[in-house]
């Protein structure tokens, strides 16, 4: 029984209740009255206590395993929990990977992906921890075994992790959803690990005398994703996308490294570097190093200095209930110059927990689909009185119909085709299945 599951808190709980039902009605009933009386109101006491930590670490996610809780493999990424199907743990390479996972091309029958568990060990950061990978069912076609697909790298809140994403943002049916859809096309997630403890908030930087979490969740996490999946390498294959801390760390990387990522998604996160008592002193008091993972302050001194931008795309989304992130999704989308470009949610009563993040995250995948250029079908728009905001001289015409509430035009798979592989360098291929029967095949062409 997991730590976090359902079964187990309401079975602590009931337990807890009897336990303290149990001390008067046992009161006078034991032969050593004091140690029996002692005995029973310490146990319902520490029960009361145990029960109450699980429930609220069911809602926080601060220890998903029972291994976690003992100082190990924070993940959470069991084999059979959390939609994680198996383990490839240290084997690397696309040929050895791809022999492992022919044993779950029959749980893509009807469509759905499959997710497993991986170990990074990052070459240049020197990080070793578990994550998780979500392969859509087109990556086990056989029709498809030589196309590379485009990839969403999934940052967790603090505290948080890979089960989390999968838990509690139900991020692998959400891409089911909309892959099968034809709202964005076959697209590989991974979820690494941002921290190395359920307690420590690394913000995914580099530390100033510590850990490279920024180097191991840019530059290694995708050096190890091209040499055992088959993923596409350009930075306009690639998108971040992120809650909470994870929010934060989506944009920052993004705007740090724009050489590898050309969008990135926040919900209801922050755009500030965070110094307290979870994240200790990352900076050890270095200013340029704290100023050099602020993307405001970037991105201000850009639009100051008069500088190109690059062109990055952003998908932020803040509930109006919460302090901080309204007013700073505001300020950084004001900062954006073409060729970036932005789009800002406001979730009327939305605070910051998952209801108002899985509310958005269907309009946020589709609006990265469109974003990787292999949507066929209109995407989804905010529909629950949502306030649109956009920004930037590039984007807010294609962007236009989820502020007016009117359906993207559908494009054919010729014309999605054509501007794909425009967009790729390859040449057009003159034949393409009929709408419905649009593969991966035919959007990205046979890449080895």
């Amino acid at each position: 029984m997991q730590i976090t599951s359902e079964s187990f808190v309401i079975t602590m709980c009931v337990v807890a209740l009897l336990a303290v039902v149990a001390v008067p009605v046992l009161w006078d009933w034991w032969p050593w009255r004091k140690t029996g009386r002692a005995a029973t109101v310490l146990l319902a006491t520490v029960l009361a206590l145990f029960s109450g930590g699980a429930l609220i670490n069911a809602q926080g996610d601060f220890f998903p395993t029972w291994t976690s809780l003992v100082g190990g493999d924070s993940s959470g990424l069991a084999s059979g929990s959390n939609g994680v199907v198996g383990d490839i743990g240290q084997r690397h390479g696309r040929e050895l990977i791809q022999r492992e996972l022919r044993r779950y091309a029959g749980l893509t029958r009807h469509g759905n992906g499959v997710v497993v568990r991986e170990d990074f060990a990052g070459a240049k950061s020197r990080i070793s921890r578990p994550g998780a990978v979500y392969l859509p069912a087109a990556y086990f076609d056989r029709a498809s075994q030589n196309v590379e697909f485009p990839v969403i790298e999934l940052l967790s809140g603090s505290p948080g992790d890979p089960a989390g994403e999968l838990r509690n943002l139900r991020i692998a049916q959400y891409l089911d959803q909309e892959i099968h859809a034809d709202r964005m096309p076959p697209t590989i997630a991974v979820i690494p690990s941002t921290n190395p403890s359920a307690l420590q908030d690394d913000e995914c930087v580099n530390a100033v005398g510590g850990q490279a979490d920024d180097t191991y969740l840019t530059t290694d996490i995708r050096a190890d994703m091209l040499r055992d999946f088959r993923v596409l390498s350009d930075r306009q294959d690639w998108s971040l996308v992120g809650y909470s801390t994870g929010g934060y760390c989506a944009v920052n990387l993004t705007v740090r490294h724009p050489e590898y990522y050309s969008a990135a998604v926040s919900f209801s996160g922050y755009f500030y570097p965070i110094t307290d008592y979870t994240t200790g002193d990352l900076y050890r008091r270095n200013r340029q190093v704290k100023a050099a993972n602020s993307p405001l302050l970037t991105l201000n001194r850009d639009t100051t200095a008069g500088r190109e931008q690059p062109a990055t795309a952003f998908f932020l989304t803040a509930g109006s209930l919460e302090h901080g992130p309204p007013g700073q999704m505001r300020t950084l989308l004001s900062e954006l110059r073409a060729p970036a470009s932005g789009m800002g949610v406001l979730v009327p009563n939305g605070g910051h927990d998952w209801g108002p993040w899985r509310q958005e995250l269907p309009v946020a995948l589709d609006w990265v689909g469109r974003h990787f250029g292999g949507a066929l079908a209109p995407a989804l728009i905010p529909d629950h009185g949502e306030t649109i905001i956009h920004a930037s001289a590039v984007g807010p015409k294609l962007l236009a119909s989820h502020a007016s509430g009117k359906p993207v035009p559908k494009r054919g798979p010729k014309a999605v085709l054509r501007r794909v592989l425009a967009r790729r360098g390859s040449p057009v291929v003159p034949t393409t299945p009929p709408i419905g029967q649009v593969t991966p095949t035919a959007l990205r062409g046979h890449r080895a």
